[in-house]
């Protein structure tokens, strides 16, 4: 998938293959976990109603469950995106670094993300088709198969603003030995910060609720 995606979009970007070969093997990469533990958090809890009837585990083990499944299937596909990166000359820097505080702040903000759609989804079900929805449509808006700088003037706004971009840029600018930009950090430190107040708030106060709507 990678190799037919690079070769097309080499070719209609006029890009050397050899410069846009890691940029997507990453991109998709860090897109495919963070798309499926989204999709996998809609229903982590309807999908697990036996063992919650039964069993009173916190309710975050079956969040952590979904992110751990597609963290560890991302960690196979490494075995084949490292290489690319290495053999391609992208050699490691002191930026490469940058990618401890990046995976932090990814996985953060994927764990109360997918929090609040789990509880979201298992009161309200249909949330789950517009969920899928929107990821199909961000896959296209976010800077996977094509570069940032491609974008121009007032457009930056799309990056800006498209939290799918800063969550891929603070992982793959680093292995790719480039700091992802400031903004990144702090975008998805704020949304972090936030999003797990939110989660705390909603999971307190409608937590008891979640056996009657599975």
């Amino acid at each position: 998938m990678v190799g037919g995606i690079t070769v097309v979009y080499a070719t209609v970007f006029n890009m050397p293959i050899r410069e846009l070969l890691p940029f997507i093997a990453l991109g998709i990469m860090i897109w495919m976990l963070i798309s499926t533990t989204l999709a996998d958090a809609c229903k982590a809890y309807v999908a697990n109603r036996a063992v919650i009837l039964e069993m009173p585990l916190p309710y975050s083990h079956y969040v952590l469950k979904a992110i751990a499944t597609n963290a560890l299937i991302t960690a196979h596909h490494m075995v084949v995106v490292v290489p690319i990166v290495l053999i391609l000359d992208h050699s490691l820097t002191w930026q490469t670094l940058l990618i401890v505080p990046g995976l932090l702040l990814l996985f953060a903000n994927l764990f109360w993300a997918a929090s609040f759609l789990a509880l979201i989804c298992a009161r309200f079900h249909d949330i789950t088709l517009v969920v899928a929805s929107i990821i199909q449509l961000a896959i296209f808006v976010t800077p996977i198969f094509w570069r940032p700088e491609m974008l121009e003037g007032r457009r930056t706004f799309i990056l800006e603003a498209n939290p799918f971009y800063h969550l891929i840029a603070v992982v793959r600018q680093p292995i790719l030995g480039n700091a992802a930009p400031d903004f990144s950090y702090i975008f998805l430190s704020v949304t972090a910060v936030l999003g797990l107040s939110l989660v705390a708030f909603l999971h307190k106060n409608y937590r008891k609720r979640v056996v009657f709507w599975i």
